[in-house]
């Protein structure tokens, strides 16, 4: 009995386990994409000001 309930323990903290590493993996590639994004937005906004320096120079 001891051993019976030894094993269903043991394979709810391995549930328990897989589940927070899927958890944790999830969250690090969801601040990987939005890290990305900003890196993205970064960049279009430096396009602009750029664009914007060029049409104030022409004028």
């Amino acid at each position: 009995m001891l051993v019976i309930n030894f094993l269903v323990y043991a394979l709810a903290i391995m549930f328990f386990a897989i589940v927070v590493y899927g958890a944790f993996r999830l969250m690090m590639r969801g601040l990987k994409d939005v890290h990305k994004y900003e890196q993205e937005l970064k960049h279009e906004k430096e396009l602009e000001n750029e664009k914007r320096e060029k049409e104030g120079k022409e004028k």
